[in-house]
């Protein structure tokens, strides 16, 4: 039976001949990157402005990445301004 590409890709990266610079970026669940194909990635990032099933792997990365670093922005912008209303 062949392989599908992130059965593959996993094999590369736990060997350590291969590491994506997605790869360790954990997803809603817990798996990383590496663990997942593409179809089911779109799947798991269905509402990530951006991510659809038509992209192809490297632009929804690129899109949930950018939607992760919102994510941080915006929690720091809160800590800063919550902690210099308190100071």
């Amino acid at each position: 039976m062949k392989s599908t590409w992130s059965e593959r890709h996993q094999r590369l990266v736990e060997t350590g001949k291969q590491s994506g610079p997605h790869d360790k970026l954990l997803l809603p669940g817990g798996k990383s990157i590496a663990e997942v194909s593409s179809t089911e990635l779109a799947r798991i990032l269905a509402g990530v402005p951006g991510v659809s099933a038509s992209n192809g792997r490297s632009l929804n990365l690129e899109n949930y990445e950018k939607h992760l670093d919102s994510i941080r922005t915006a929690a720091a912008d809160k800590a800063v301004a919550d902690w210099l209303a308190g100071h």
